[in-house]
């Protein structure tokens, strides 16, 4: 905690309007900072002794003694706020460029957060209230010793923290450990965690606020989830396999069989209404393209669909053939006896190695012609050739 930090305003905290009469002015104005001059600010506030302090007489305060450690932390950050992000660039250095990207990422989520506080402001009146984010993924703790064994931990984190500690694993709490995999049974390992995360919703928690010396009841909110794509159907409720894997289009989406694989077509969708590649049609297999993107589902539209269907009892012994009327749902998912999940605007995020570094390593692994990375091969080449004729691969 910064110790000049004494003003708190800045993590949505309501002004006090009756300490100055511009208060209203200031809260409704919204600055617009260079990201050069934030950094230096960051800087100062980090390491207080690296401004020149003068008193009133004009003469340079008495000077403080600097732990070595510190002041080596202080050079490095402003040797990065100082280097250029690549030669020539004038615009960022290599700090502000982190602290843009660390801006961006906490853009992402803005509109669903600025959601849910308008959704239930009580909750977001006491920036003490805890927000939280769930997350799990299987792995074989074993190696090739055991190829059948899978642990799957489920962790929550917490965002009152800084960007860059939030994610840290000492400030990660596992609530369950799952010896197996669960499947779509996974609500049956949720339960204890979900009964606790209802009564921290309604009735909260009695806990110690160590800045004012009082008790107060803590509560908590679980914001989201964040999953590789096979987890995400778990926590869902919607398989992420077949024709209609998407859980986004759900049954309107545009699929089709090739080469022994599901293609996912009708991008073009998502262009304006007035984008040229949506009159092209030899570009794109003959077709033109008229349709609106896919219609978003909220929550409580979803809800209410879920409702509707008999699910089968958990277990693996279970049949889990589907009928058609239930799509891609395999069942009801737990998080849904949470009293605000279904008002959230985002429920479920891919997270981002599976996404980024997957994607990267195929894109890199095809430009570099490496062996057991590439995917430009004979096959894949054969099967583009194919996919032409149908109108696969121009989408």
């Amino acid at each position: 905690m910064i110790e000049t930090y004494s003003i708190w305003n800045l993590h949505g905290e309501q002004l006090d309007h009756a300490s100055s009469s511009n208060a209203t002015r200031v809260a409704n104005v919204e600055t617009i900072v260079d990201p050069n001059d934030e950094v230096m600010d960051i800087i100062q506030d980090a390491f207080p002794f690296a401004s020149t302090n003068i008193n009133q007489e004009g003469e340079d305060d008495v000077p403080t003694l600097i732990d070595s450690a510190k002041f080596e932390q202080y050079e490095k950050l402003l040797k990065n706020a100082n280097q250029e992000l690549y030669p020539g660039c004038e615009s960022f250095s290599v700090l502000t460029a982190i602290v843009e990207l660390m801006h961006g990422k906490i853009k992402y989520h803005g509109e669903a957060w600025k959601e849910f506080d308008r959704t239930f402001p009580d909750f977001a009146a006491d920036p003490r209230n805890v927000r939280l984010g769930l997350a799990t993924d299987g792995f074989n703790p074993y190696g090739v010793l055991n190829q059948h064994h899978s642990t799957w931990p489920i962790f929550v984190f917490p965002y009152n923290l800084p960007p860059w500690k939030c994610m840290k694993k000492e400030y990660m709490m596992m609530t369950v450990l799952i010896t197996e995999d669960p499947g779509r049974s996974i609500d049956v390992y949720l339960r204890p965690l979900v009964d606790e995360l209802k009564d921290l919703w309604t009735n909260g928690v009695r806990t110690y606020d160590k800045s004012t010396g009082k008790m107060f009841t803590l509560r908590a909110v679980v914001m989201w989830t964040v999953n590789d794509f096979p987890a995400y159907a778990m926590v869902s409720g919607w398989s992420t396999k077949g024709y209609m894997a998407c859980p986004v289009c759900k049954e309107d989406v545009t699929s089709g069989g090739h080469a022994g694989k599901v293609c996912y077509l009708g991008h073009r969708r998502w262009l304006p209404w007035n984008h040229e590649w949506r009159e092209k049609d030899k570009e794109f297999g003959g077709n033109t393209e008229r349709r609106l993107k896919p219609r978003e589902w909220s929550g409580d539209e979803i809800l209410e669909q879920l409702n509707r269907l008999d699910f089968a009892p958990f277990g693996k012994t279970v049949s889990r053939i589907r009928p058609s009327t239930h799509m891609n749902w395999t069942h009801k998912p737990m998080f849904f006896e949470l009293p605000y999940w279904s008002k959230l605007k985002l429920r479920h995020n891919l997270d981002v190695m599976h996404v980024e570094k997957n994607v990267f390593d195929t894109l890199v692994g095809t430009i570099l012609d490496i062996e057991g990375k590439t995917k430009d091969t004979i096959k894949a080449r054969l099967d583009l050739e194919i996919g032409h004729t149908k109108g696969f691969m121009d989408e």
